[in-house]
C-alpha cells in the first residue's frame, strides 16, 4: 500500500528567537523525520536577510544536509487573485509594483481597512459610496496609508537620504524635506501626487487607522471640496473671503451640518476668517452654545454613545482660540448630559426588567466613573449613587442568571465609588429581608467575591 505524501511547513523562520528555540535541535529533528518517513516532505519559508546572526549561522552550516532544493522569490507574482473583483486585484498588483512591495499580508490589511471604512461610511453616506470616483480614490488612499505606516518604505528612504544628503542646503533638498516631514505629507507626495482627491482623505484616514477616530463628515466634506474645485480661502480676495464667511454663516444658521464634528469644523473656520476680516461672529458663538447639547443628545439617541470625543476635536480639528474656548466650556456639560442619558436608560431597562441591557449599562457607568479625576468629581455624580440603591438591583426572590450577575456588578460598582452610601443601603436591605435565606446567601457570595484575598 502506498501512503499519501504529507507536507510539513515551517513558515517565518526569521521570527525565531534563538534564546527560546533550539534551532539546531529543530533541524536535527527534521533530518531524522525525513530519514525515517519517506512519505513526508518539509517546506521551509524564510526571509534569509532577516534571520538573526545565530540562526543564519546554523542554517548555512546544516541546511545542505536536509534541503534538496532552494527557490528564491524576488519578484511579485504576475497576477494575484486576492479579491472577488478582477479590478481590485489589478489595482492592488499595480500599486504594489509601483511602490516596490511584495508583502501580501500588508495588502490584506490594507484591503480590510478599506472594507471596514466603507462599511461604516455606507451607514452615513450611502449615496456617496456608490460613486466610483470617490470609491477609487478612497481605496487608493487606504492602501497608501496602511502600506506606509506598516512597511515605512518612504520613511526609510528619507532616513537614508538624510544621512547622505540631508546636510546639503539647496532648494531641492529643502523641498524634499518639506514633502517628507511627516506621515501625511510623505504619503501624499510619494503615493498620491497624481490623485488630489485621495490626498484629501489622508489626514482623517491616519487618524482612524492609528486612533480609531471615525468622523464621516471629514470624507464627505473632502469630496464636496474636491468636486467644487474651490481653491483654499487663504488665496482669495477680500470680497471672496467675505462671501465665504457669509456662506458658512448661512449654512450654520440654516442647520446645514451633520453632527457635532461638522458643526465644530464649520464654526471654527467661520471664527478664523471673521477674525481676519474683522467681522462680528457673536451669532455663530450663540448658535454653537445652543446647538452642541442638542446635537449631542441626538447622537446618543441614535448610537448610544458619540463617535467622537471633545479631546479629539480639540487636538485634531480646532484652530481658532474662540472655538477651543467654547469646547473647553462645553466639555463638563457633555458629561452631565451623558450621565443623564445613562440614568434614563437604566430606568427604562428597570421598567422592562431587561437585565442583559442593564449589564451593558453598568459597564458604561463604570467607564464614566473611572475617567473622573478625583473623589470630588465622583461625589458630584450623586444621580448614579441614588440610582444604584434600588431593590430591583438586588438578588431578591426568584431571579435569572443575568439578573444575578447584574446585581453583582452593581454591588462592585457601588461599593467601589459610593462605599458609605451603598453600604448603609445594603445593611438596611439585609435587615429588611433577614428572613429571606436565598437573598442573604446570594449577597454573602457577592460580598465574598468583592472582598477576595489580595483585592481591595
Amino acid at each position: 500500500m502506498r501512503l499519501p505524501q504529507n507536507l510539513i511547513v515551517f513558515d517565518d523562520l526569521e521570527r525565531i528567537n534563538e534564546n527560546q528555540i533550539d534551532f539546531n535541535g529543530m533541524l536535527g529533528t527534521v533530518e531524522t523525520l525525513l530519514l525515517n518517513r519517506k512519505n513526508v516532505k518539509v517546506l521551509f519559508i524564510a526571509n534569509l536577510e532577516q534571520l538573526s546572526s545565530g540562526i543564519l549561522e546554523i542554517w548555512n552550516k546544516y541546511s545542505e544536509k536536509i534541503v534538496n532544493r532552494v527557490y528564491y522569490v524576488d519578484e511579485l507574482a504576475a497576477n494575484i487573485e486576492f479579491f472577488p473583483e478582477p479590478s481590485d486585484n489589478d489595482m492592488a498588483l499595480s500599486f504594489m509594483r509601483r511602490h516596490e512591495s511584495k508583502n501580501l499580508r500588508t495588502l490584506q490589511k490594507a484591503y480590510n481597512f478599506y472594507a471596514d471604512l466603507l462599511y461604516r461610511l455606507k451607514a452615513d453616506a450611502d449615496q456617496l459610496c456608490q460613486n466610483d470616483r470617490f470609491l477609487n480614490s478612497l481605496r487608493l488612499a487606504c492602501y497608501a496609508v496602511v502600506f506606509e505606516l506598516i512597511e515605512r518604505t518612504y520613511e526609510q528612504k528619507y532616513q537614508q537620504w538624510e544621512k547622505e544628503q540631508g546636510g546639503k542646503d539647496n532648494y531641492n533638498n529643502i523641498a524634499y524635506k518639506i514633502y517628507n516631514r511627516d506621515n501625511n505629507n510623505r504619503i501624499c507626495y510619494n503615493y498620491l501626487s497624481d490623485d488630489p482627491l485621495a490626498a484629501k482623505f489622508v489626514s482623517p484616514l491616519i487618524e482612524y487607522y492609528q486612533n480609531g477616530h471615525y468622523v464621516p463628515e471629514d470624507f464627505i466634506a473632502s469630496y464636496q471640496e474636491y468636486i467644487t474645485n474651490d481653491k483654499p480661502t487663504y488665496y482669495k480676495s477680500d470680497e471672496k473671503v467675505l462671501e465665504h464667511i457669509h456662506k458658512i454663516k448661512s449654512d450654520l444658521l440654516d442647520r446645514q451640518y451633520t453632527g457635532i464634528p461638522d458643526l465644530v469644523k464649520k464654526a471654527d473656520e467661520a471664527f478664523i476668517w471673521c477674525k481676519v476680516m474683522q467681522v462680528e461672529a457673536d451669532d455663530i458663538e450663540k448658535l454653537v452654545r445652543d446647538e452642541m447639547p442638542k446635537e449631542y443628545r441626538k447622537q446618543l439617541e441614535k448610537n448610544g454613545k458619540p463617535n467622537f470625543s471633545i479631546s479629539s476635536l480639540l487636538l485634531r480639528n480646532v484652530e481658532s482660540d474662540r472655538m477651543k474656548t467654547l469646547l473647553e466650556e462645553y466639555a463638563p456639560k457633555e458629561e452631565i448630559i451623558y450621565e443623564e442619558y445613562l440614568t434614563s436608560q437604566v430606568q427604562g431597562a428597570l421598567e422592562q426588567n431587561d437585565y442583559n441591557r442593564l449589564l451593558r449599562l453598568m459597564g458604561e457607568i463604570f467607564s464614566v466613573l473611572r475617567n473622573k479625576q478625583n473623589r470630588h468629581e465622583i461625589e458630584k455624580a450623586e444621580t448614579f449613587a441614588s440610582l444604584l440603591c434600588s431593590e430591583q438591583l438586588l438578588p431578591i426572590g426568584s431571579i435569572t442568571e443575568a439578573q444575578y450577575y447584574c446585581c453583582r456588578d452593581v454591588y462592585i460598582l457601588a461599593m467601589t465609588y459610593f462605599h458609605e452610601t451603598y453600604q448603609h443601603f445594603i445593611q438596611e436591605q439585609e435587615e429588611k429581608y433577614r428572613f429571606n435565606k436565598m437573598f442573604l446567601d446570594r449577597m454573602t457570595n457577592i460580598q465574598r467575591e468583592f472582598h477576595k484575598p489580595g483585592e481591595q
